[in-house]
């Protein structure tokens, strides 16, 4: 863990999860401590941040590219949202009053949007939702994290939370599991994902008795090709 000094006497704990992960939390907390801190006497030495650092802290968090910030009313339309993500999402820059639930795409393999609308729905917390933005023309990808407000008298008062572009991410991950389970010269399924699948086909079969076949084509000869012309060749 790491800590974050905010005054002389006032330190908070940024867990290993990582400083992006974890914003929210070390942000709401901030602010609860200056929410509750005395007035200071006349001469008294300040010991934390006042309002205009905050505010000032949370931009610099910006600028530095570690994520963004959004807040959202209590129908979750955008009330707020940092430029660095708008100019990812909304290219013309007119964003307010867009749906939080509207920004995203599902993703092909998993219900992220239909969560997200739920949690908003149900005024819930959540953390790192993975969703992929609208745009066709330049697909993103962002870990998304909120929590819902509510003011004294526990009235619900909208959403405010944290997002970052995990774009690159997503790429290299992909990028990754598709080396690992294709051929790099021909893009067809290796050894490894064939036999997952070819495993996972009989076992189904068998469980449903249904009658399966296997068809195997070989290449008569072909190491010689290798042998006598190299692999480049034979590939």
């Amino acid at each position: 863990a790491k800590n974050l000094v905010l005054g002389r006497n006032s330190v908070f704990t940024i867990p290993r999860k990582g400083f992006a992960g974890s914003y929210m939390s070390a942000s709401n907390g901030l602010l609860s401590r200056l929410a509750r801190r005395p007035s200071l006497a006349k001469g008294a030495e300040p010991t934390g941040f006042d309002a205009d650092e905050a505010v000032s802290f949370c931009r610099s968090f910006e600028s530095l590219g570690q994520g963004c910030f959004w807040s959202a009313d209590v129908e979750g339309r955008l009330t707020y949202l940092s430029e660095r993500a708008v100019a990812r999402l909304f290219p013309d820059g007119d964003y307010r009053g867009t749906p939080l639930a509207d920004v995203f795409l599902a993703d092909a393999d998993s219900t992220a949007s239909r969560s997200l609308r739920l949690t908003l729905s149900r005024k819930s917390r959540f953390e790192r939702m993975e969703l992929r933005g609208r745009s066709e023309d330049d697909p993103t990808w962002w870990s998304v994290s909120g929590e819902a407000q509510f003011d004294r008298s526990g009235a619900f008062t909208g959403y405010r939370g944290i997002c970052t572009d995990i774009t690159q991410d997503r790429r290299v991950a992909e990028e990754n599991s598709q080396m690992a389970m294709s051929d790099p010269l021909t893009g067809l399924l290796n050894r490894r994902r064939m036999n997952e699948l070819l495993e996972r086909t009989l076992t189904a079969c068998k469980l449903q008795d249904r009658n399966c076949a296997t068809l195997l084509i070989d290449l008569d000869r072909f190491k010689q090709v290798n042998d006598t012309l190299g692999h480049t060749i034979g590939d």
